[in-house]
């Protein structure tokens, strides 16, 4: 498998553990600290082919691609994980901050507002109080508040 900037990732000589996808994360965490994008995205993208079922690399992977503001493609990454339930919570969080980065106001309201329903409600309250007083929308922000803020007049 060649990635995108040409090289072949490898495993260190001689590892001979069964967990490739947790190795490439940590790699790709550690490379993404250090401001090696493109390395950073190769280690998340190994990591995503060999756990399949590991939401953790695709996380990650959102996360770089958000940072290298590459929107579009993080928004693919977390519509992926929130339809195939791979911390879909979290991810929803994510995707509503990713439309407050791309500029979208109503898409991260309704992202935030469907989360209202979940243990993330408080924090997703939190950000959705700012927005709707932002927006002007006043009336809905002192409802949020005294249902899920404990009225305390953010």
């Amino acid at each position: 498998m060649t990635c995108s900037h040409g090289v072949t990732p490898s495993l260190p000589l001689g590892y001979k553990g069964d967990n490739e996808d947790i190795y490439w994360y940590e790699k790709g965490t550690l490379l993404h600290r250090l401001g090696r994008i493109e390395e950073s995205e190769d280690c998340f993208r190994s990591a995503c082919r060999t756990g399949r079922d590991n939401p953790t690399p695709r996380f990650g992977l959102a996360l770089l691609l958000m940072d290298a503001k590459r929107f579009s493609e993080a928004a693919e990454t977390l519509d992926a994980m929130i339809s195939g339930g791979m911390l879909s919570e979290q991810a929803r969080m994510l995707r509503g901050d990713l439309y407050l980065l791309s500029g979208d106001t109503e898409g991260a309201i309704g992202c935030y507002g469907m989360l209202l329903s979940t243990p993330h409600a408080r924090m997703a309250a939190e950000k959705l109080h700012d927005l709707l007083l932002h927006a002007g929308r006043t009336q809905e922000a002192t409802a949020l508040s005294k249902k899920y803020l404990g009225g305390c007049g953010h």
